[in-house]
């Protein structure tokens, strides 16, 4: 059976519900929890297999490693972005909005395809576990970018597909196409977060929550852009808050191989 999500405006929160499938979910935090997000200096000169220490307000700590070696077309770097709290008809999330610095990886397209060189990935771990209300953070997913994440819990288990959702957010798009977006299981990994469209769509923020603590993360990131698109990127981070709001993020579960979420 597949679940279709209903959004109905409920201020201060959304509220959606999974036709035939669960009862009305809260969606959102109390407004003025702090969100923080993890520093990213040192983050383009990750040397091979170095686990390197991150400072991440709100977590146990957090260590970063890049475990594969930079395709020929990849370059890294950061980028900092500011969020308003609305575009157009649409609300963005607490742990968006404001001035939020990301990791960035970035791809140099050639001419024709097959890509070569357009891989990279990264070990990330969290000491204690992150808590459930933190959120895996993405923006920009151009032309077929994608990334498989493996999620591991505190034991060392990989976290099923089931067990997480995703929230799509305007960023700073008045008119987002959150079709283009997908979260869908994928063999052997929690998950793949791809555009499905090959077209740009830098402004759109996906978030993605697991009803898990996650303790170790594993990025597996293919830039594969499509011509439409030159030199295209993805920028992530992570989000968490010392402790959770009055009202906390619920996840749907078991909503079919692919699962979007809108709020707006």
């Amino acid at each position: 059976m597949q679940c279709r999500l209903a959004v109905v405006s409920m201020p201060p929160v959304r509220m959606l519900r999974a036709s035939a499938c669960a009862a009305w979910i809260a969606v959102g935090v109390a407004k003025g929890d702090t969100w923080y997000n993890p520093s990213t200096a040192g983050f383009s000169t990750l040397a091979l297999n170095t686990p390197t220490a991150f400072t991440f307000t709100g977590t146990g700590g957090m260590t970063m490693t890049r475990t594969s070696a930079l395709g020929s077309g990849v370059s890294l770097g950061t980028d900092t972005i500011t969020y308003a709290a609305t575009i157009g008809s649409y609300t963005n999330p607490d742990w968006v909005v404001g001035t939020r610095t990301y990791y960035e990886v970035s791809y140099a397209s050639g001419a024709s395809a097959p890509y070569a060189g357009s891989t990279v990935s990264y070990e990330i771990q969290f000491a204690g576990g992150l808590a459930t209300t933190s959120k895996l953070v993405f923006v920009d997913f151009d032309a077929e970018e994608e990334v498989v994440i493996k999620a591991y819990d505190l034991s060392n288990n990989l976290i099923s597909f089931a067990s997480t959702s995703v929230l799509l957010s305007a960023g700073q798009d008045s008119s987002p196409r959150f079709q283009d977006i997908e979260w869908a299981s994928f063999a052997g990994a929690t998950g793949r977060l791809r555009n499905i469209f090959n077209d740009s769509e830098s402004n759109i923020v996906a978030s993605i929550s697991s009803t898990t603590s996650i303790a170790r993360l594993v990025y597996e990131f293919d830039m594969n852009p499509d011509n439409d698109v030159s030199n295209p990127n993805v920028r992530f981070s992570f989000a968490a808050v010392p402790a959770p709001g009055a009202i906390s993020l619920l996840t749907v579960a078991g909503l079919g191989n692919g699962r979007r979420r809108r709020r707006g």
